[in-house]
């Protein structure tokens, strides 16, 4: 009894850690451009991962061209971009629904895997799908000032798209990641997903860096919350998540991820007091309900496995390498962890 509660555990363990990432995440955007923030958490990142492929570089030698395109756009697209562009939302709406948004990703991940993989839709995921739709759209615009969309430049309206890209973003490596882990060992993935995002981070810095932010950098605490996010709500509670993943069902697993927007909502609130509305709330709920109902209805669209031990093989290599994200809440799962395991930590994997 005592073993079958250390992996819903440490699942939650991992989700609410996940969920301290805007006490760092909100404070540096406020000092630092998303796309420096960016580049640091992947760099720490990378060099935490890296032992992990000097150990054990036979596994890296195996790799074909279209699996190296696979993983570029993996590590460009479903880390580095996504987690500037979740960032940058930060600025523009409340941390809170641009959190609760990323909850979007199974929707996105069904819709992307009905274009690429050919896999069908339940019946009830026309039910749901439209409910979550207008949820999101309540809890980024509250007062239903959705209409006035012509000014567009740093509005809700932009943010919101920075918000959704991420999601969309993060969706489209689950896509990828879920072709790549057939055939490719996970810590692998992992790697290269954050050599690519890093390496086109760098690139990046010669166009966007702004050499007045030279002295932020000479504050000690600045890089005490860089590393302290890359880290606590990155690597440690992917980690965690991860462990306990292996220990619990999915479908344990897609109601105890519903502690990381809650506990994020919670944080946001009472430690950098920014609370949602009434209307927020409400909206929030429904797009979790809405969630929970796609999760559950994809996952009883999935064909029944009639070969065990090929089953458990497979398992084995479905493991979610997401980003917090983003999450870093999220990114490198098969399409049916995708529907059920959603993390938007932007630093795991995304």
């Amino acid at each position: 009894m005592q073993r079958y509660f250390i992996g819903p555990l440490l699942v939650i363990l991992g989700a609410s850690l996940w969920a301290t990432d805007t006490l760092f995440r909100f404070p540096l955007i406020q000092k630092l451009q998303a796309e420096q923030i960016v580049f640091i958490e992947h760099l720490i990142a990378f060099i935490f991962i890296l032992p992990f492929f000097l150990s054990d570089r036979e596994k890296f030698k195996t790799i074909n061209q279209a699996q190296w395109l696979g993983l570029t756009i993996v590590g460009i697209f479903g880390s580095a971009v996504s987690t500037i562009l979740f960032t940058k939302s930060f600025l523009l709406i409340h941390p809170s629904v641009a959190i609760l948004l990323q909850k979007l990703q199974p929707l996105i991940v069904a819709l992307l895997a009905f274009l690429f993989l050919k896999e069908r839709f339940s019946a009830s995921f026309f039910l749901w799908a439209p409910l979550a739709l207008v949820a999101a759209m309540i809890l980024s615009f509250p007062n239903f000032e959705f209409l006035n969309w012509q000014q567009f430049k740093n509005s809700p309206w932009e943010g919101t798209l920075f918000a959704v890209s991420a999601a969309s973003l993060w969706a489209l490596a689950t896509v990828f990641g879920k072709s790549l882990l057939k055939s490719i060992a996970p810590t692998v993935v992992t790697f290269w997903r954050f050599w690519f995002g890093l390496c086109f981070l760098i690139a990046l810095q010669f166009f966007t860096f702004n050499p007045e932010m030279v002295p932020v950098f000479q504050n000690l605490s600045v890089w005490k919350s860089l590393a302290a996010m890359a880290l606590i709500p990155g690597l440690i509670a992917v980690w965690l998540y991860y462990q306990g993943l292996q220990r619990t069902q999915a479908t344990v697993t897609s109601f105890l991820e519903l502690i990381f927007p809650i506990a994020a909502t919670v944080i946001n609130t009472y430690f950098l007091d920014l609370p949602l509305t009434m209307t927020q709330l409400l909206a929030g709920a429904l797009l979790l309900i809405a969630m929970i109902g796609i999760n559950a209805s994809q996952r009883r669209n999935k064909p029944i496995q009639k070969d065990s031990s090929s089953h458990q093989e497979d398992s084995k290599n479905e493991v979610e390498y997401p980003s917090k994200r983003s999450d870093e809440k999220t990114d490198l799962i098969d399409s049916d962890q995708a529907s059920s395991s959603t993390s938007s930590s932007p630093v795991a994997p995304g």
